[in-house]
């Protein structure tokens, strides 16, 4: 993947990133680290909302390469994401022409995701306070749904009520409904992975389907938010 940023092009490949400045600068202005690492979440999350993958943590390195030949290097942290394998289709005429071509169409979707992600990142601090919830559900799959409802508890809190988060989300009081199913699985349901789990005598996993409600749900939400921005 290859994006063209302001201040520098940023290239990823087998899940590492390797941003490269238009304007030599050293040492590398804080703000623009920041930018690269702000960038980076918004690629991240983006994935992370459309495949449900944990990403890990790793060193960024800045590698400064001087006109005399020498080369100094800073550490910092930043982040790298495990890649998914997909099931590509491309489908020609008798001509060899394409027709279909699943995989220019997935990575087309996914480049428009990441920017309506980076927009809205740089918009409205809340956007990374959901994407953090997501991520917590990810990578603590034994809480997940108190991670997602998270979610809707903090969306509830920015707009003051749940009523009104609807109407802000542009949400219709059925739409609203089927999104409430949430709460039902977070708090209600005997399940291992909800909230108030002291309250039933006996507990069971959340199957399969129930988890997949549930992320649909939040991943909803945070659309939702992120398209009023």
């Amino acid at each position: 993947m290859h994006r063209t940023l302001p201040d520098y092009d940023l290239d990823i490949h087998a899940g590492r990133a390797l941003a490269t400045l238009k304007t030599p600068a050293d040492p590398v202005p804080v703000d623009l680290t920041s930018s690269v690492q702000k960038a980076l979440e918004a690629i991240f999350a983006a994935r992370q909302l459309r495949t449900h993958l944990a990403y890990t943590l790793e060193e960024m390195r800045i590698c400064q390469h001087r006109s005399d030949g020498s080369t100094s290097i800073a550490i910092t942290s930043s982040e790298t994401i495990r890649v998914t394998a997909h099931e590509d289709l491309a489908v020609t005429d008798a001509s060899g022409r394409v027709l279909h071509d699943s995989k220019a169409e997935r990575i087309s979707e996914e480049n428009r995701y990441i920017d309506v992600l980076l927009q809205a990142a740089q918009k409205h601090p809340l956007v990374l306070v959901l994407w953090k919830s997501y991520r917590a559900a990810v990578d603590d799959p034994g809480n997940e749904l108190i991670h997602l409802y998270e979610i809707f508890e903090a969306l509830s809190k920015h707009f003051g009520a749940q009523e009104k988060a609807r109407h802000c989300l542009h949400f219709t009081k059925a739409e609203w409904q089927c999104l409430k199913r949430l709460g039902q699985l977070a708090n209600d349901e005997p399940l291992e992975q909800g909230r108030h789990r002291g309250r039933h005598p006996m507990l069971r996993p959340a199957s399969p389907q129930e988890l997949a409600e549930a992320r649909t749900i939040a991943k909803k939400l945070v659309e939702a938010f992120m398209s009023t921005l």
